[in-house]
C-alpha cells in the first residue's frame, strides 16, 4: 500500500503549528525485554511496545546547577517553549542533570526547592512526549580540581607532599591563588585543557575516597540518590537513574592497574554501583538504573561481572555508553563492542552522549549524522551532547577569579546555540534537519532493522509484529526541515495493514487485530516526495 502525504505548512519560528503539539500526553513507564537476540529492549510497561529515544542533554555545571524555568532564554532555559520545539523536532528524551551539589550544598542537608523545580521540569517534560534521564553528573569530580561534580563537603584527599597537593598536573606548580569560594580559580585552571586534570594526583586521591567510602562520601552518595529515587518514583516519566557521567577509575598513581579499564570498572566501580543500586532499589525497586564504564575502553570489553546490585537486577539496567572521535575511534565497531558487553550483562544499553549536530558541516560529513545511523543499525536510543550552551558569561564573570559562569559555568565541555538562530527565536535550519531523523519510536513488536538515509531522506523499518498489542507502531516524520513537500509511505503487506499520518506522526496497525500472526513480518518505508 502506498500513501502519498502532502507537508503540512509551518513558518520556522519558535511559535510552533498546533499540528505538532500535544501537550497532556499520557507516557508509560519505561521497562526492558529481553529479545530472542540476547537484547535488552525499552518497551512501555502497559502496551509492550519497543520504544527508541532520541533526544539532548541538559545539564548546568555551575550555580545554580538546573536550567531556568520561568523565561525562555536561548542558552539556560527549559520551559514549555523548549518542550514544544524538542517535540517538533522528534526528540522525546531529556538527560537532566541533577548535581548533588545543587541538592546537597551542606552535607545531610537537602536543598527541597532545587527538588520541585527538578520535578517541575519532568512534569512539563512528560506534557510533551518526553522521557526524563536523571543524570549525576562530573567532570574532573569537583571545582577543587577545576571540575564539578560532587559537593566540596565531598571531596576527600589523602595527605599528600606540598608538590602534590594541589590540582594542576604534577608538571606544573601547585595553584598559587584561591578564589573567594575557596576553590581554585579560572585563571589557574585556565592553564591546562579541563581533562588534564584527570591525571592529576589529588583528583584521583578524592574518586578513590569517593568509591572506598572515605568519611562516609560513598554513604553520602548513597544518601544523594535515596533522596532523588524519594521524589521521583512515582512520576513514570522519569526513564532512569544515571549513577554518575564518565567515571575516573580511583587512584591510579597507588595502583596503576586501574589504568587498565577493566580492572576499574570490576574493582572499583562495580562495589560503589551495587551500594547506589541497593539504595535506590530500597525506595523503588522497579527503577531502571543506568551505569557507565570508564571513558578508555574502545574496543575492551567492560570489566563488570553483573549489574549493578548483582545479576538478578539485569533485567533492571542499562549500560549507558558514550562514543567521541577521540578516545572512540571507529563508530560500528566501538556499538558492537558496547551491545556485546550489554549482551554479557543481560542488561539494556543506551548511547547517553556523544558530539552534537552542527550548523557547518554538510549532512553526511557531520560526525552526529554518522553516529546517529550507526546508532539506527544497532536499533539503540540515543541523547546528544548539549542542547544548549546551558552557562551565560559577562564581561565581569570573564575577569572574575570564580570558575562560575553568571549562569552555570562554562568551562568543561558545554553545549552550542544549535537549535535557534544567534540571538533569535528562529530554528536553526541545518542543525534541525540533522537532529530531526526519521525513526520509530514506538514499535508494535521486535523491531530488526531501521535505517534512515539524511540525503535521500529514505527511511526503512522491518519489525515482527505481536499480536497481543493493540497500540501502534508509530513512526516520527519531520515536515518542516526533511519533507517540505510530504512524504510517500509504503506498508508491506498492504492488504494487512494501513497507515495514517497525524501532524508528524506516521501510526501503522493491522486493518483487522484478529487476522494478524504472531510474528508476521511488516515493512514500512518513507521517501520524500
Amino acid at each position: 500500500m502506498q500513501l502519498f502525504i502532502a507537508a503540512w505548512s509551518c513558518a520556522v519560528v519558535l511559535v510552533l503549528c498546533n499540528s505538532y503539539v500535544h501537550a497532556n500526553q499520557s507516557l508509560e513507564r519505561i521497562t526492558l525485554k529481553l529479545t530472542a537476540d540476547g537484547n535488552r529492549r525499552f518497551v512501555e510497561a502497559t502496551s509492550g511496545r519497543e520504544v527508541i529515544l532520541h533526544g539532548v542533554n541538559a545539564i548546568v555545571k555551575g550555580v545554580p546547577y538546573i536550567p531556568t524555568i520561568d523565561r525562555w532564554d536561548q542558552d539556560i532555559s527549559l520551559t514549555v517553549k523548549d518542550f514544544q520545539t524538542l517535540q517538533l523536532l522528534g526528540l522525546n528524551v531529556i538527560r537532566l542533570g541533577v548535581m548533588w551539589p545543587g541538592l546537597e550544598p551542606v552535607r545531610g542537608e537537602y536543598n527541597i526547592t532545587y527538588l520541585d523545580q527538578l520535578e517541575w521540569i519532568v512534569r512539563r517534560a512528560a506534557d510533551f512526549g518526553i522521557y526524563t534521564l536523571l543524570d549525576m553528573h562530573q567532570d574532573v569530580l569537583s571545582e577543587a580540581f577545576c571540575g564539578e561534580g560532587i559537593p566540596g563537603w565531598a571531596v576527600v584527599v589523602k595527605d599528600l607532599s606540598d608538590s602534590k597537593k594541589f590540582a594542576a598536573p604534577k608538571s606544573a606548580e601547585p595553584y598559587t591563588a584561591v578564589a573567594s569560594d575557596g576553590f581554585p580559580t579560572r585563571q589557574d585552571c585556565n592553564q591546562f585543557n579541563w581533562p588534564s586534570y584527570y591525571s592529576t594526583y589529588a583528583a584521583s586521591s578524592a574518586f578513590e575516597s569517593l568509591y572506598t567510602n572515605e568519611n562516609g562520601v560513598l554513604d553520602a552518595w548513597a544518601g544523594f540518590w535515596s533522596t532523588v529515587a524519594t521524589r521521583f518514583r512515582s512520576l513514570p516519566s522519569v526513564l532512569g537513574y544515571e549513577l554518575i557521567n564518565e567515571p575516573w577509575a580511583g587512584d591510579v598513581f597507588e595502583d596503576p592497574k586501574l589504568l587498565v579499564p577493566s580492572v576499574a570498572d570490576r574493582t572499583r566501580l562495580q562495589p560503589a554501583y551495587d551500594r547506589l543500586a541497593s539504595a535506590i532499589r530500597s525506595i523503588d525497586s522497579q527503577a531502571l538504573i543506568f551505569f557507565a564504564a570508564v571513558t578508555w575502553d574502545d574496543p575492551i570489553p567492560v570489566g563488570f561481572t553483573s549489574a549493578p546490585g548483582g545479576v538478578e537486577f539485569a533485567d533492571r539496567s542499562v549500560f549507558a555508553y558514550h562514543f567521541y572521535e577521540p578516545p572512540q575511534f571507529t563508530n560500528e565497531l566501538y556499538f558492537r563492542q558496547r551491545l556485546n558487553d550489554a549482551k554479557r550483562l543481560s542488561v539494556g544499553s543506551m548511547l547517553t552522549e556523544f558530539e552534537r549536530a552542527n550548523g557547518e558541516d554538510a549532512i553526511d560529513a557531520d560526525p552526529f549524522t554518522k553516529t546517529a545511523a550507526v546508532a539506527d543499525e544497532f536499533l539503540q536510543s540515543w541523547a546528544m551532547w548539549e542542547m544548549k550552551t546551558f552557562c551565560k558569561e559577562s564581561e565581569e564573570s570573564l575577569v572574575s577569579d570564580s570558575q562560575q559562569a553568571v549562569y552555570g559555568s562554562c568551562k568543561t565541555g558545554y553545549g552550542s546555540r544549535l537549535i535557534w538562530k544567534e540571538d533569535s527565536e528562529e530554528l536553526n535550519p541545518l542543525p534541525c534537519e540533522k537532529l530531526a531523523r526519521t525513526y520509530a519510536q514506538f514499535t508494535a513488536g521486535n523491531a530488526t532493522k531501521m535505517s534512515f538515509d539524511a540525503l535521500s531522506k529514505r527511511f526503512e523499518l522491518h519489525w515482527q509484529q505481536d499480536a497481543n498489542i493493540a497500540s501502534p507502531t508509530i513512526v516520527y516524520v519531520d515536515t518542516l526541515f526533511n519533507y517540505p513537500h510530504g512524504v510517500k509511505v509504503t506498508v508491506t503487506p498492504a492488504h494487512l495493514f494501513r497507515a495514517i499520518q497525524q501532524g508528524n506522526r506516521i501510526a501503522i496497525s493491522p486493518l483487522e487485530m484478529s487476522s494478524i500472526r504472531h510474528g508476521s513480518l511488516v515493512q514500512i518505508v518513507v521517501d520524500a516526495v
